[in-house]
């Protein structure tokens, strides 16, 4: 639901995907997503959720889940899931497609509250796109031929 609210991103008004998105992040998600700059109020989550790796989700033409992973839940936190969403035809402005745009993978990880008043509710806790998770990783077999 919040991929599809981020693809019609501006419908039924402007930024409607990212006042659902806004309502069912935890804080530390807000944060991540606007560099530190936009947890405490929508309106300034609004201004700064924007990176260029995040703005990928936004107004994106398709999107597509590819895989999802489940964690059971313990005495000290609710159930958790992973879920790999594939992104593609990124439009810049609502409209035209981006010339670079490439399929994008991101993964979202979500977690069921365990106590009131959002029991039972899932959070977002993370979204990550896989490109720049990867990028600072040695570890990942890629080889450069810079």
């Amino acid at each position: 639901t919040l991929c599809f609210a981020l693809q019609h991103n501006n419908d039924p008004q402007p930024d409607a995907g990212l006042r659902r998105l806004w309502e069912f992040a935890t804080f530390e998600c807000k944060s991540a997503l606007t560099a530190r700059q936009g947890a405490r109020t929508m309106e300034r989550f609004l201004q700064y959720a924007t990176s260029p790796a995040f703005a990928k989700l936004v107004n994106a033409r398709e999107f597509h889940l590819l895989e999802e992973t489940t964690i059971a839940g313990t005495q000290t936190r609710g159930e958790m899931a992973s879920i790999i969403v594939g992104v593609e035809d990124w439009r810049s402005d609502g409209e035209d497609v981006d010339a670079d745009a490439a399929a994008r993978k991101f993964r979202w990880l979500l977690q069921r509250e365990r106590r009131p008043p959002l029991e039972g509710c899932w959070l977002v806790r993370e979204v990550l796109s896989l490109d720049e998770q990867y990028l600072f990783n040695g570890d990942t077999g890629g080889t450069t031929t810079d």
